[in-house]
């Protein structure tokens, strides 16, 4: 299926957050078992105002404007803190379920390395699931090791800390 790339927007915060639920709720299913998968998918599809206003939040569009897939990098943390200087995290690379494979993922996340690239960002930074650790190491992104990833005060789910360095490639 044809799509193109954009910046998001604030007035794609919902279809964003339905994409989000669709496609954690369908494709973290075979790693997190389904009362910890249901309990942090509220706060796995939220879709923050501050990011989707930023020019660093991008998603894929077909050609009737339906979104596919969505991600982008900021210089705070998922736990919403700024980070040193050159440091930048990426949040949220997703493709609808029905279009995996098709390229979406790899093109939102070529789209977040240059974006990273041209704003001085000299380290890639992601907390990933269990589910999407193979494809961000597809993308050259090298694992650091397992953490707890906060998705509340009291959720937290099992995770790949990754890290690519831009610097100097």
């Amino acid at each position: 299926m044809p799509y193109s790339l954009r910046v998001a927007a604030p007035q794609d915060a919902a279809e964003i957050e339905d994409l989000l639920r669709k496609a954690y709720g369908r494709l973290l299913v075979p790693d997190y078992g389904g009362a910890e998968l249901a309990a942090a998918l509220p706060g796995l599809s939220a879709a923050y105002p501050a990011f989707l206003a930023s020019p660093t939040c991008f998603i894929a569009e077909g050609p009737c404007g339906r979104i596919l897939g969505c991600g982008g990098w900021s210089e705070f943390s998922p736990f919403r803190a700024r980070s040193f200087a050159g440091l930048g995290h990426v949040h949220h690379i997703v493709t609808d379920p029905d279009h995996i494979g098709s390229g979406i993922g790899a093109a939102i996340f070529g789209q977040v390395e240059l974006s990273a690239r041209l704003a001085g960002i000299t380290r890639l930074h992601a907390l990933v699931t269990r589910t999407a650790a193979g494809f961000f190491r597809a993308q050259g992104m090298q694992a650091m090791g397992e953490v707890a990833m906060r998705i509340t005060p009291e959720i937290r789910l099992p995770a790949e800390e990754m890290h690519m360095d831009l610097a100097g490639v």
